[in-house]
């Protein structure tokens, strides 16, 4: 029979502090739908266990704003990874507000064990992780476009390096500014993502990095490239799409222009029609290549070829002339030139 301190459970627990390292759903062996947290409190951090997926969004929103949470009718369980703590479990019953007051500490994430590159490859695609290392290659800086809410980015890559192997990271907005060439740091709280069957890491929100001191010589470790470089290539084919957007939350609807108002399935919010968000999504393929590259809507606007395009049949015809070529950067479409040179 269990003792009485392995059954303890507490349902009217009220807890308040900060959500980090929410993760994406996961389906348990009993195919229910559940995600992970850390939940921060003035005492420390104890790991969430969640089991109601239509509360993950929420969480996430609350982690990507540093907005204090209160948590209420919640189970507080005896942990089995960490001994002496308690797990906090998300049920039915959890009613989810901000607290009334300031809380009496900040926003600080987790500090996370520090992990080789040969481990971190190791690793599931969405695994959170933390490094030190060194920057052994630096791609210039581009701006891309998210399809999905038309904003621009600005986006670097660099190839780290420690004792054991070397990774491509990619590093978004004003983390993209934090990192020279030659220099070591410790990278806390990157994300492991795949692309082609090859892994790297990404930054978030949520990433901190740490100058640190040189760790010293690296092995003879040859992989310094990074799979970056400019190439200029033909059009084969070309995919440009149309898509009325919610202004409120971003999401695909479908309106009809004739009338005067819709109203969002996501947001619930009826709006103007003329207030829809138009966003233009474009890829093409090239020649020795099946892959598909992303056209930002900035470049197809401003480029010489296609800004006066106003229809998607204008865009594809316009990129599938003779003359027209892509620079491609990556993954992605960084110029649109012609191979007819000026006399």
């Amino acid at each position: 029979m269990a003792t009485p301190e392995k059954r303890f459970k507490a349902d009217q627990e009220e807890i308040e502090g900060y959500i980090h390292d929410v993760s994406p759903l996961k389906t348990s062996k009993n195919s229910n739908k559940y995600f992970n947290a850390v939940l921060q409190e003035a005492e420390g951090f104890s790991d969430v266990v969640c089991f109601r997926a239509d509360l993950q969004p929420q969480l996430v929103d609350f982690e990507k704003n540093k907005t204090p949470v209160k948590l209420q009718n919640v189970s507080k369980v005896i942990s089995r990874n960490k001994p002496g703590s308690f797990d906090v479990k998300i049920t039915g019953l959890t009613n989810i507000t901000s607290p009334t007051k300031k809380l009496p500490f900040r926003f600080d994430p987790p500090l996370q064990e520090k992990d080789t590159i040969q481990q971190i490859k190791n690793k599931p695609q969405y695994a959170k992780t933390s490094l030190l290392a060194k920057v052994v290659n630096l791609a210039e800086e581009i701006v891309i476009e998210n399809h999905s809410t038309q904003k621009t980015l600005r986006k670097k890559d660099c190839m780290l390096a420690d004792n054991t192997d070397t990774i491509k990271l990619t590093t978004w907005e004003d983390h993209t500014r934090e990192i020279e060439l030659g220099k070591t740091y410790v990278f806390n709280n990157v994300t492991v993502r795949i692309w082609d069957d090859v892994k790297f890491i990404t930054t978030s929100v949520n990433t901190c990095i740490t100058p640190e001191k040189d760790f010293g010589p690296l092995p003879n470790i040859e992989n310094f490239d990074l799979d970056d470089k400019k190439e200029t290539c033909k059009i084969t084919s070309v995919s440009c799409e149309q898509k009325n957007s919610c202004p409120l939350c971003n999401v695909s609807v479908e309106i009809n222009e004739n009338l005067p108002t819709f109203k969002c399935c996501k947001c619930c919010m009826r709006q103007k029609t003329i207030n829809v968000k138009k966003t233009l999504k474009c890829e093409v393929c090239v020649e020795g290549s099946t892959k598909k590259f992303a056209v930002a809507t900035s470049l197809l606007k401003e480029n010489e070829h296609t800004k006066l395009c106003s229809t998607v049949d204008d865009y594809e015809d316009a990129l599938l002339q003779e003359h027209i070529m892509v620079e491609l950067t990556g993954n992605f479409v960084s110029n649109i030139v012609s191979n007819i040179t000026n006399t």
